[in-house]
């Protein structure tokens, strides 16, 4: 039979709880950094459907 110390129990239940915040924190961290990457490709999309409705420049655009 197996007998943990009540210090190793609290020890280590702490420990979980420290990994499990840790964790969430990342996983938060992680969505918002997701989205940031969504909002980006969304004005990728945008900007070059625009470029493709102005068309191309005429040779006037590249004097200066």
């Amino acid at each position: 039979m197996l007998f943990v110390h009540s210090d190793e129990v609290i020890y280590l239940q702490t420990l979980e709880e420290e990994y499990e915040r840790k964790h969430q924190e990342e996983a938060k961290e992680l969505e918002e950094l997701l989205d940031r990457k969504n909002s980006y490709s969304a004005k990728v999309e945008e900007y070059t459907r625009n470029i493709k409705e102005l068309g191309p420049l005429t040779s006037d655009a590249f004097e200066m």
